[in-house]
């Protein structure tokens, strides 16, 4: 288990770490808590989508400086986080810009998708979280993931599939 200290200082400035501590943290928590509950069938969705001619990318609420080298691990380079605020080259535990979350993914995907040089013409989506329903409802084709109750009741409700990455086989992927 990993614990932090707070982002702020009991007087309300914030704590201001340096980069070298940061960049161990991440470290550490990439391999104690990500890599061991990466989802076992999460590569061959991706590689589905990739064979199709897709361009895959990963959206979320988890900012950057934490989901950067998540996205590295499994290979796609486009990431559209929420990201933290950097002042003389330290993270001051506020965020900079729109955060990536619930309303504000859609915002950030359009303005994303407004910055890419091809034209997409179906964008689907898969998440665990009711947090994304908008931007699921957002998507032209939307699937749920080992969803939290909330969203596998909007997910049956909406008629979109409901999928395990975690289960002992792969599910069947229609992309």
């Amino acid at each position: 288990m990993t614990t932090l200290s707070p982002s702020r200082r009991r007087d309300g400035s914030p704590r201001q770490w340096t980069p070298q501590r940061m960049l161990a943290l991440r470290e550490r928590f990439i391999d104690e808590c990500i890599r061991p509950a990466v989802a076992r069938h999460a590569p061959k969705l991706i590689a589905a989508h990739r064979a199709r001619g897709n361009r895959v990318v990963i959206i979320t609420a988890t900012n950057r400086f934490v989901t950067a080298p998540i996205a590295e691990l499994r290979g796609i380079p486009d990431l559209i986080a929420t990201e933290p605020e950097v002042v003389d080259g330290r993270y001051t535990g506020n965020i900079d810009g729109i955060p990536c979350y619930q309303d504000g993914k859609i915002k950030r995907l359009d303005a994303w998708l407004g910055r890419q040089p091809e034209t997409f013409r179906h964008i689907y989506c898969y998440s665990d979280s009711h947090n994304d329903l908008p931007l699921l409802r957002h998507a032209d084709t939307a699937t749920a993931v080992d969803p939290d109750p909330q969203l596998a009741t909007a997910a049956a409700g909406a008629g979109w599939p409901i999928i395990s990455l975690r289960g002992a086989i792969a599910p069947a992927f229609s992309v």
